[in-house]
């Protein structure tokens, strides 16, 4: 009698974010298989979470789907308290913190200043309605 394999839980979150990501950028297991160099059936071995990923192999998967390797081990970190999955999730929020790291740090610390300036109104001052919000230059 066969022994059935008992699935890690980290290796099938990993493996759903695989999947996920896989299908949002509209490829096929063969597609993501043949830019990896491996079988569409270790696809989905991975997305089942049957057969753990390599490091080696996770870098070639998020190479082929355009992301940091991180970002497929992100399930691991589902803690919503933290100010940067937050901002991961937000729209513009990778186009943020992109151009925060592009400036020198003397200009980081002014922005710095700024932001908890407009942090610190925000948390004193109701949100405007849709209507009176205008666009800054």
């Amino acid at each position: 009698m066969a022994k059935e394999k008992i699935l890690d839980p980290a290796d099938v979150k990993i493996g759903a974010e695989i999947r996920r990501r896989r299908e949002l950028q509209r490829l096929t297991q063969d597609a993501l298989a043949k830019a990896c160099n491996v079988t569409f059936q270790q696809i989905q071995k991975y997305e089942r979470g049957v057969n753990r990923v390599s490091a080696a192999r996770l870098l070639q998967i998020a190479k082929c789907l355009h992301c940091h390797p991180s970002e497929l081990l992100a399930p691991q970190l589902d803690d919503e308290s933290n100010p940067l999955i937050q901002l991961g999730r937000i729209h513009d929020g990778r186009d943020l913190a992109v151009c925060y790291l592009a400036l020198p740090p003397a200009d980081r610390e002014a922005l710095m200043i700024v932001a908890r300036a407009l942090a610190s109104k925000a948390e004193t001052t109701p949100s405007p309605a849709p209507a009176q919000l205008r666009r800054v230059a």
